[in-house]
């Protein structure tokens, strides 16, 4: 009784405070100067092409190369489905089958084939939650093909479930087919094959999950399956703070930062947990603003709190400069009058931001860890010079056996930038495809948030673009794909945000999710 009075007394204090502002001066004054911008700002070319749709993907949906897909996809479930129905339809009329449903494990079953994302939300909360000494990469890549055959099985006995590649944005289907090309004419193909392996269970379960989402109450499940997984790393990250981290010197300059123990919980490393946190941490945010219950609203609010202390006990600069850049975002998409009173609340809380924090952020340019990232960028930048065009292959394997040749720097695992990363890599096709993908999905998303067909959608729709915002201001200083479990939550990101768009131009309503 006593937590629902303190949670109705912190929602009102909230939503209170937001009237005012809504009633204040500083707001009309800012309603009329973002009016007025938008006025000068809506006869550009940048606003025209923002708010019109593109003809391209019309052009790559009736190709024969994707029609070819296509068809050897839906000729394989048809196969499947011939062979597995009159196996499926026997199976039901015996008596095992009647038992079997009768049972605990067979009402378990039910529910989780009845609705198929459930399993996904499993996946994501083992990846998430299992900590770093008890998992493997494979552990991953084998969850998602079980979870593919699973799925066959589904699409084998349920004719709504199928395989449709137009489900994802054409430039991701191009990036691919770089990712394929550049393992092929890799200078070391069998390591490339290795990467491949990650990165094309990576793409699998895009493909799985625009399939498999049909409404918003399935996005809806996943968001919360996604806090829930958050929230127990965050009591595993403070479990370990509490208990005491190491200073380990080869993640921070002792000489700059000495007693600095960085929080990593269930990832192994502090910059890599920063970077799931600036991953899922918007869809907090989506998840408030799509309950109507002040008491969820409230206990989503809270639950917050702890990823964002984690965020902080993490030391990652890169990661605090993204979570920035994605609350920013945010803000901008949801009520862009608001972004000068957040600058305004940021610079006052400056003086309430400990010192530890201040110092960490002063060390950059001025740690071994800027000064080597600078080399590093050299050295890789004139690799870019000489294979602009092909990229040197798929992996950290090419690009080692080539970097000492350009720089006397030690050397490093990657180029500590994505999209170098991925110039270096897969050369001129794979930067320009990916690079076009993030453009189309930011400019798509833009085109649903500013039609308002739906709130829910569009809260969830920005939280995926801020989210998306966030990792690629940390991939300008880190490689963010090099830990697999960030590449697959890269793309499950990217997954929900395809999905979300597919459900908006199918001009379907999205369901609130569950209270």
């Amino acid at each position: 009784m006593n937590n629902s009075v303190l949670l109705s007394l912190v929602y009102n204090f909230v939503f209170k405070l937001m009237d005012l502002y809504s009633h204040s001066s500083i707001h009309k004054g800012l309603e009329a100067l973002s009016s007025k911008v938008k006025e000068l700002f809506s006869g550009s070319a940048i606003w025209y092409y923002l708010r019109t749709y593109e003809n391209t993907s019309r052009f790559f949906e009736q190709s024969f190369f994707l029609r070819s897909i296509q068809g050897c996809i839906d000729g394989f479930l048809s196969v499947l489905r011939k062979v597995f129905v009159p196996i499926w339809t026997s199976y039901t009329n015996s008596k095992a089958y009647d038992l079997l449903q009768n049972s605990l494990l067979g009402m378990i079953i039910k529910i989780i084939t009845d609705r198929f994302v459930l399993i996904l939300c499993f996946f994501i909360f083992i990846h998430t939650t299992v900590p770093y000494h008890s998992w493997h990469n494979q552990y991953g890549a084998a969850l998602i093909i079980l979870i593919t055959l699973l799925y066959l099985v589904k699409a084998s006995s349920d004719i709504r479930y199928g395989l449709d590649i137009k489900r994802m944005d054409f430039a991701l289907v191009l990036f691919i087919i770089s990712v394929l090309i550049g393992t092929f004419t890799s200078i070391t193909p069998s390591s490339s094959i290795r990467t491949l392996v990650f990165n094309g269970m990576s793409f699998l379960l895009v493909l799985l999950i625009v399939n498999v989402i049909k409404s918003g109450e399935d996005i809806g499940t996943m968001i919360y399956w996604i806090i829930a997984a958050i929230t127990a790393t965050s009591l595993l990250g403070f479990y370990q703070y509490i208990k005491g981290v190491p200073v380990d010197p080869t993640l921070v300059d002792v000489t700059f930062s000495p007693g600095v123990g960085r929080v990593f919980s269930s990832m192994g490393n502090p910059n890599n947990y920063a970077e799931y946190l600036v991953l899922t941490l918007p869809f907090f945010g989506a998840a408030f603003f799509n309950t109507k219950n002040p008491y969820m609203k409230a206990a989503i609010a809270g639950l917050s709190v702890l990823p964002l202390v984690n965020l902080v006990l993490t030391s990652s600069r890169s990661g605090w400069i993204g979570f920035v850049a994605s609350v920013f975002v945010f803000i901008f998409f949801k009520n862009r009058k608001l972004i000068p009173l957040a600058i305004v609340m940021g610079i006052l809380a400056i003086p309430l931001i400990p010192s530890s924090i201040i110092d960490r952020l002063n060390t950059i340019g001025k740690d071994t860890s800027t000064l080597y990232r600078l080399k590093i960028w050299e050295g890789s930048w004139r690799i870019v010079e000489d294979f602009w065009a092909t990229g040197l292959g798929l992996g950290q394997e090419p690009f080692q056996r080539f970097f000492n040749k350009y720089t006397s720097a030690a050397l490093p695992a990657h180029s500590h930038m994505l999209p170098l990363q991925i110039w270096v890599e897969l050369g001129l096709l794979g930067i320009v495809s990916f690079v076009w993908m993030v453009v189309r999905l930011v400019k798509k998303s833009m085109i649903c948030i500013f039609e308002k067909k739906n709130e829910g959608l569009n809260n969830i729709i920005i939280a995926c673009i801020s989210s998306l915002t966030g990792i690629l201001v940390i991939g300008l200083f880190e490689y963010v794909w090099f830990y697999p479990r960030i590449l697959t939550m890269f793309w499950i990101d990217i997954s929900i945000l395809m999905a979300a768009l597919n459900l908006q131009n199918l001009k379907t309503g999205i369901p609130l999710p569950r209270e």
